[in-house]
């Protein structure tokens, strides 16, 4: 018995199931986050919009961006960043700044619907002497997008 479970593994090991090679299968799906938008957003000094007009307390500037489809809303995922001096930062952004003796936090962050983005400027004073593009930044702020699905 032992002799035939011997030669028996024996054939096994030496006998190759080697054949010819079958037909190549389907591709499968590919994989979440596989579609890529990039938008870039230049906003200059003018185009910020105040809120409220009379005394703001924040700033903001809207765009149409019609890669931003419904299936990116529910399911996909949208970033955006300041482009600033060969550098991106990610939004929402928090700096503190001192002005004259006076310091004050600037946010930037950003919020994105169907069809388009509002970027939004607010400093920690709620004080605005002019648009807040000139105080600290260079024209135009570039944002740009990244839209991933």
């Amino acid at each position: 018995m032992k002799k035939i479970l011997f030669f028996t593994l024996i054939a096994t090991i030496f006998i190759s199931c080697e054949g010819p090679m079958g037909p190549r299968g389907y591709d499968g799906r590919d994989g979440l986050l596989s579609v890529w938008h990039v938008v870039e957003l230049p906003v200059r000094a003018g185009e910020w919009q105040p809120y409220p007009v009379s005394n703001p307390s924040y700033y903001s500037a809207a765009f149409n961006v019609p890669e931003i489809t419904n299936d990116i809303f529910l399911d996909g995922v949208v970033l955006c960043y300041l482009y600033i001096n060969g550098r991106q930062i990610i939004l929402p952004n928090v700096r503190h700044n001192e002005e004259n003796g006076v310091f004050y936090t600037t946010t930037i962050d950003f919020e994105y619907y169907v069809g388009g983005v509002e970027i939004f400027l607010t400093n920690s004073d709620f004080y605005y002497p002019a648009p807040p593009e000139p105080m600290t930044f260079p024209e135009p702020m570039t944002f740009v997008l990244q839209i991933l699905y």
